[in-house]
C-alpha cells in the first residue's frame, strides 16, 4: 500500500473509532434515534469547524479576475486574500444558519411532533456521552486534518473555493444516509412492537437496541467509504498537478 493510501486508512480507522462512542451510547445508555441524531449533529458542528481552519490554511488560488471592480488592476494575492475573507465569513455565516435550524428541528420540531422519538431519560450519563461523543468526533476530524490535508499536501492544491463547498456533500450524502436508516428503524421497531406485543419488556429493548445498533453500523460503513474516497480524489489531483 501506498503511504497515501496508508494515511488515508489511519485517519478512516480514527473516523470508525469515532462513530463506535455512539454505539456505546445505544448499548450501554439504551439511546434511541433521536439521542443518535444529537451525536450526528455535533459531528456536523465539527465538520464546519475543521472545513474554516481548511480554508483559511490553504494555500491554491483559485481563478480569480485580475481587475477589480473600479478597472484598477489588482495583483492575484491580494485578490485571493480578500475573497478568501469574504468566502470564510459567508460560510461561517450560512453554516451557522444550518446548524441552527438543523438544531430547531432536533431540539424543538421533532420532539413535538413525535414525542415517542425523545430521549427517556436526559440523566448525567446522557450529557457525559453526548460530550465524549462530540469530543471524539473533535479528535478525529482533526487527525483527518492534520494526516491528510497538513502531513499529505492537500493544503498545497486545495483551493478555499472548492473547500467551502465540499462539506455540504458529504452531510447531504451522511444525513440522506441517516433519513433512511431513521425511517427503516422506526417502521421495524413498529412492527416488533405489534409482534411482541404481551412479551417481556427486557425482549424489547434488546431487540432496540440490535435494531439501533444496525443503523449506526451503516453510517459507520457509508462514512467511511466517503472519507476514504474524498481524499483519494484529493491525492490523485495532487499527483497529476506538477508541484
Amino acid at each position: 500500500m501506498t503511504p497515501a493510501g496508508t494515511r488515508r486508512l489511519k485517519s478512516a480507522r480514527t473516523l470508525v473509532y469515532a462513530n463506535l462512542i455512539p454505539l456505546l451510547g445505544v448499548v450501554l445508555l439504551r439511546w434511541n434515534v433521536l439521542a443518535l441524531l444529537y451525536a450526528y449533529w455535533w459531528e456536523t458542528a465539527v465538520i464546519g469547524f475543521y472545513t474554516v481552519l481548511k480554508m483559511l490554511r490553504a494555500e491554491a488560488v483559485p481563478d480569480l479576475p485580475p481587475e477589480n471592480g473600479a478597472g484598477r488592476p489588482d495583483s492575484v494575492p491580494a485578490r485571493a486574500t480578500q475573497t478568501r475573507v469574504f468566502a470564510t465569513a459567508f460560510f461561517i455565516l450560512h453554516f451557522s444558519g444550518f446548524l441552527f435550524v438543523y438544531w430547531f428541528f432536533l431540539f424543538q420540531a421533532l420532539p413535538a411532533l413525535i414525542g415517542a422519538l425523545a430521549m427517556e431519560s436526559n440523566s448525567w450519563a446522557d450529557r457525559l456521552g453526548l460530550l465524549a461523543v462530540a469530543v471524539g468526533f473533535l479528535v478525529s476530524h482533526g487527525l483527518s486534518y492534520q494526516q491528510n490535508f497538513i502531513e499529505g499536501g492537500e493544503y498545497k492544491r486545495r483551493d478555499f473555493i472548492s473547500l467551502m463547498f465540499a462539506p455540504y456533500k458529504r452531510i447531504v450524502i451522511l444525513h440522506f444516509t441517516i433519513l433512511i436508516g431513521v425511517t427503516a428503524v422506526g417502521l421495524a421497531g413498529f412492527s416488533l412492537t405489534l409482534l411482541l406485543s404481551g412479551q417481556p419488556p427486557f425482549l424489547k429493548s434488546i431487540l432496540h437496541s440490535i435494531l439501533m445498533a444496525i443503523f449506526v453500523a451503516i453510517k459507520i460503513m457509508v462514512d467511511k467509504k466517503f472519507h476514504i474516497e474524498e481524499h483519494a480524489r484529493t491525492d490523485e489531483a495532487i499527483s497529476d498537478v506538477p508541484a
